[in-house]
């Protein structure tokens, strides 16, 4: 007898899923979902190899990766404007 299991699709995955049913741009979703994977790989480094789900994550999570942008990897303002789009937009989903 097989047991069926119900694995709740990752984060990244829920995003895309999310975003095609909003019926987003290809190109949207591209760039939301590398934002988002950019966003929680600074904070992996950032804690020592631990990973964070965004529901832990706030306000000061947002701005430091924000500064780091500016600061280290000296992007546009408007770079800036998508990576913060993205991070809202994972804010505002149901996880």
């Amino acid at each position: 007898m097989t047991t069926a299991v119900h694995l709740t699709p990752k984060l990244l995955d829920q995003m895309r899923n999310k975003l095609q049913v909003m019926h987003c741009a290809w190109k949207t979703e591209q760039g939301y979902v590398m934002w988002s994977e950019r966003f929680l790989r600074f904070h992996h480094e950032r804690n020592r190899g631990r990973w964070m789900h965004p529901r832990q994550m706030g306000k000061t999570d947002i701005e430091q990766y924000l500064i780091s942008l500016a600061v280290d990897k000296d992007v546009a303002i408007s770079t800036q404007n998508q990576a913060l789009s993205a991070m809202l937009f994972v804010d505002g989903m149901e996880l």
